[in-house]
C-alpha cells in the first residue's frame, strides 16, 4: 500500500463517478428516483448513500465525529446538486490522498462505527474498503441502469488505466 496507488484509486473513483453522472444525466428525474429491487431504493437513493458513506469516511479520516446517523439519507432531490456535490467531493477525496506519505498507511486508524464502538484497523485497509465500497455500490447502479432505455457505461478499472 503506498500513496501513488491511493491516488490512482482516486482518480480512477472519479473518472469512474463522472461517467456514472453523465449516463444518469441522459434519464429523467422520474426514472433516476424510480423505486426498484435494491438495498437504497433508486439510482437517485445508491447516489445519495454514496455521497453519504464517503463524507463519512472523510470526517473519520480527519478526526472528526460525523454528523450523519444514518446511511439512507437523501441530502439531495435535485440530481444536479448531487452531482455537482459528489464532483466536489471527488475533488476533496484527491487532495485527501495526496496528503499522506507512504508510512501512513501501515499505521494504526481508530474511529467509532455508526454504532459508536471503537474500532482499530490499519489505515490503508480502511481506505481500501472506502475505495471498495464506492466501486460496489456503482455496481448496484449499474445493474439498476440495465432497468432503464440507457445503456450503462463502462466502469472496469482496466478501462480507466487505458484512457489515462
Amino acid at each position: 500500500m503506498n500513496k501513488e496507488y491511493f491516488i490512482y484509486l482516486a482518480h480512477y473513483n472519479h473518472w469512474a463517478n463522472n461517467k456514472l453522472y453523465q449516463t444518469c444525466g441522459e434519464l429523467s428525474l422520474e426514472e433516476i428516483a424510480k423505486e426498484r429491487p435494491a438495498f437504497f431504493k433508486s439510482i437517485l437513493g445508491t447516489l445519495n448513500h454514496l455521497f453519504v458513506a464517503n463524507k463519512i469516511w472523510l470526517d473519520r479520516f480527519s478526526g472528526q465525529l460525523p454528523n450523519f446517523k444514518r446511511l439512507d439519507l437523501v441530502l439531495f432531490n435535485d440530481f444536479l446538486s448531487l452531482k455537482n456535490a459528489c464532483y466536489e467531493q471527488d475533488d476533496c477525496i484527491l487532495k485527501f490522498m495526496e496528503k499522506y506519505q507512504d508510512k501512513d498507511f501501515s499505521q494504526k486508524f481508530n474511529y467509532k462505527n455508526m454504532a459508536g464502538e471503537s474500532k482499530e484497523i490499519i489505515l490503508g485497509y480502511a481506505i481500501t474498503h472506502f475505495f471498495n465500497h464506492q466501486t460496489h455500490h456503482r455496481g448496484q447502479i449499474h445493474n439498476m441502469l440495465m432497468d432503464t432505455p440507457i445503456q450503462p457505461p463502462e466502469l472496469d478499472q482496466i478501462y480507466f488505466y487505458f484512457e489515462r
